[in-house]
């Protein structure tokens, strides 16, 4: 079976396990997602960010995706929040969502993003949408390839966010895809492969 047949394949399988589940599962998955997120964040803040209000990239999530946005005020208190556009020339670019959030079908469904003349900011972190996971940090997209291109030059921190039914023990991947850094699931982190031990932890023992 080539690659792209696998991808289809695992698109399939993944769709067919997020549409499994009820609008109140994915409210209660998105919370535990959430807070875990924010713990997290707040350690990456501390340990690996100089900055006084560090630039986070976020996305408007989809129906079926892990959704952040019940911890967007207590993200504000210590982040710049920045949100994705996308042109035909550039790919990919992060804006300022201070200006507001318009709907918009840039990436072929219809999200909330930032105005045009909005201010582009590069993110220290982003969060990563995708279909399906890997426990290692290997990602599937729905295919457009928009995620592709922009995490092939972004040098920041790359965080997935996964319900349990996203993550597949392998994801069909090629040379050119990127290894995101974190993979956040329902009550685990994961850094490329291995349950994460948060800084606290890791002093205490």
């Amino acid at each position: 079976m080539s690659k792209e047949s696998e991808k289809i394949a695992a698109r399939k399988t993944l769709k067919g396990n997020l549409r499994s589940l009820k609008a109140s599962e994915v409210l209660v998955k998105s919370a535990s997602i959430a807070e875990v997120l924010l713990t997290l964040l707040c350690e990456l803040r501390e340990k690996k960010l100089d900055e006084a209000k560090p630039t986070l990239g976020v996305y408007s999530p989809l129906e079926a995706e892990a959704n952040w946005l019940c911890i967007e005020d207590q993200l504000r208190k210590s982040w710049e929040l920045v949100y994705p556009s996308f042109c035909e020339e550039r790919g990919i670019r992060y804006r300022s969502g201070k200006l507001g959030l318009l709907k918009s079908k840039e990436f072929g469904v219809e999200i909330l993003s930032p105005p045009r003349d909005a201010f582009e900011m590069t993110p220290d972190v982003c969060l990563v949408p995708g279909l399906g996971f890997s426990r290692l940090g290997e990602r599937l997209g729905r295919g457009k390839g928009f995620y592709d291109r922009f995490l092939s030059r972004f040098e920041g921190i790359k965080i997935g966010l996964s319900f349990n039914e996203q993550i597949m023990e392998e994801i069909p991947v090629e040379a050119h895809d990127v290894l995101l850094d974190f993979l956040v699931g329902e009550e685990t982190i994961y850094q490329q492969g291995k349950p994460y031990k948060f800084w606290s932890q890791t002093k205490d023992t």
